[in-house]
């Protein structure tokens, strides 16, 4: 989960030592626009060691131990301070820069994107601009296949959530490959 780490067990927090505002140190934001997701202290992406160790671990998983592919937490929490807010660049593209190294280096593997926005621009090729993952999770369809599986018996969910409702919105959108 690249969106967020620690604080606790956590090597790298305040590792030098120093850190402004309480926050995690040098490879983390400081600033309290950027520093905190839902979940945690977001990594700086901006700093060049944080964006090679996203890059190096994704090359782990794929590469030494021969996963088929990566599912990417959150990652609007890598793009935006939250789910509306600021653009974080930094965090875009980095998203771009390892779906690149995994299609250069692994053609056959999948990047999905756990989002959450319905944006076309997340499965986009980074050629065209996009981050360039394969697919997206949609909370649309996620929901309503949640509630058929963990249950022994499928729930009456209004149309809007119900599993024939989010394959018919699945086949109409633009961000789902």
């Amino acid at each position: 989960v690249h969106n967020h780490y620690g604080p606790n067990d956590l090597s790298m927090w305040q590792y030098d030592g120093w850190s402004q505002n309480g926050n995690g140190g040098i490879f983390f934001f400081n600033d309290t626009l950027r520093a905190n997701t839902p979940w945690g202290p977001r990594p700086d992406y901006t700093r060049t060691e944080v964006q090679q160790y996203v890059r190096d671990n994704a090359a782990m998983w794929l590469g030494e131990f021969r996963m088929d592919g990566l599912r990417w937490d959150a990652t609007k929490f890598m793009r935006r301070t939250d789910s509306a807010g600021t653009d974080i660049p930094s965090g875009w593209s980095l998203l771009q820069a390892c779906n690149n190294d995994i299609d250069a280096a692994w053609p056959g593997k999948i990047s999905i994107a756990e989002d959450f926005d319905d944006s076309d621009a997340v499965t986009r090729p980074v050629s065209q601009s996009g981050a360039g993952f394969d697919s997206q999770w949609d909370a649309q369809f996620y929901w309503p296949v949640r509630g058929n599986l963990s249950s022994p018996r499928p729930a009456r969910l209004p149309p809007s959530r119900s599993f024939a409702g989010a394959t018919r919105s699945k086949r109409s959108a633009a961000c789902w490959a």
